[in-house]
């Protein structure tokens, strides 16, 4: 038997994240779109509630090992396009806001697939940063503040219905 799949739309929140990340990955004249051009468009945004959750000093340590990650990348200027690491995120994320019964996608979302799918060098870098700077506990602890602003998204978009 199949899964069903529920349709999940983008927030217009994550859609202005998705468009910083190509003009991120078009200023650095790269093809494609991936995570890291959308991972530091997300972080480059202080008031994001997504980033806030993360707390400053991720944030910025996050921030810094983009910036070498992004620089160390070939600069090659065509067209942009989302690359296929991307959309995997994207399927893993979207299956966290269908486990949470939901029918939006923040960036809350997005940076929780990005830490349980060490399946790259960027993820396995971040993750690496985090327990290197803040510990095993410092890693549960960012998941669990994330996990927190989705819970308060939730309570706000009931509370509006």
């Amino acid at each position: 038997m199949g899964a069903i799949v529920k349709e999940v739309k983008e927030s217009g929140e994550f859609s202005e994240v998705i468009r910083l990340g190509k003009k991120e990955a078009r200023s650095h004249g790269h093809r494609w779109v991936e995570e890291e051009h959308i991972l530091f468009a997300l972080l480059s945004n202080e008031t994001n509630p997504a980033t806030q959750a993360l707390g400053e000093e991720v944030r910025t340590g996050f921030l810094e090992e983009l910036e070498s990650w992004l620089y160390d990348r070939c600069k090659v200027r065509r067209r942009i396009e989302l690359g296929p690491t991307f959309y995997q995120l994207i399927s893993a994320a979207k299956c966290q806001v269908v486990s949470w019964r939901e029918d939006a996608f923040w960036p809350e979302h997005f940076l929780l697939a990005v830490l349980h799918r060490p399946d790259t060098q960027l993820r396995i870098n971040l993750r690496t940063l985090i327990r290197r700077r803040w510990g095993v506990e410092g890693f549960h602890q960012i998941r669990e503040r994330l996990n927190d602003s989705l819970r308060q998204r939730s309570t706000q978009l009931a509370q509006a219905s």
